[in-house]
């Protein structure tokens, strides 16, 4: 199964919640794949809305600014 560039996500919700499905497929009931704990994805892509909040909130500084 490939992926093209426009259908990777880069939330962390949407890999979770992928991530359960899978766990529901493999014979996990749905509550154990709700309480099973999803690693975090870490990443240019995952870490970039939040890298670029911070920084736009660094430039409106007045100190950076």
């Amino acid at each position: 199964m490939s992926q093209n560039d426009s259908d990777i996500s880069t939330s962390q919700e949407d890999y979770e919640s992928r991530q359960r499905v899978v766990l529901e497929i493999r014979g996990m009931t749905r509550s154990e794949a709700a309480q099973y704990e999803i690693e975090k994805r870490e990443g240019f892509g995952f870490n970039l809305r939040k890298n670029c909040i911070a920084i736009g909130r660094a430039l409106i500084m007045r100190e950076i600014f």
